[in-house]
């Protein structure tokens, strides 16, 4: 049976790659033996669990409580909220800037205009 840690860390890598974070493997070659070290690791962790006296793993050995599902999951929720906040705020930035950058051309226009009066004051008279 696949180790949970193992699985998140494989979805997490088929996530990344999904969405063009990292590039994808340049080989099946590459993909195979990254899928052989994560089957070796599960190897491990299912022997080191049925050696174990009661054939389980005690806790803070890998298996997780309940409690610590909750805290996980909890701050997984946390880590979406703020990525949802930060690319709403991206998205938002390109007309925030278009704003700004309006407003002072508003600005400029008024000063130049302000000076070309005066010159033109001080030319007449």
């Amino acid at each position: 049976m696949p180790n949970k840690k193992t699985g998140a860390a494989f979805t997490s890598y088929l996530d990344a790659i999904s969405t063009g974070y990292i590039p994808p493997p340049p080989s099946a070659k590459a993909v195979a033996s990254y899928l052989d070290v994560l089957s070796s690791s599960d190897e491990i962790i299912t022997s080191t669990s049925s050696s174990s006296p009661s054939g389980a793993v005690a806790a803070g050995e890998g298996a997780l409580s309940s409690s610590d599902d909750e805290l996980i999951g909890s701050r997984i929720n946390d880590v979406e909220e703020r990525l949802s906040r930060l690319e709403s705020s991206v998205t938002s930035l390109p007309d925030d800037i278009a704003s700004r950058l309006v407003d002072w051309q508003m600005g400029q226009d008024k000063k130049l205009s302000d000076e070309m009066e005066k010159i033109m004051k001080l030319l007449v008279e």
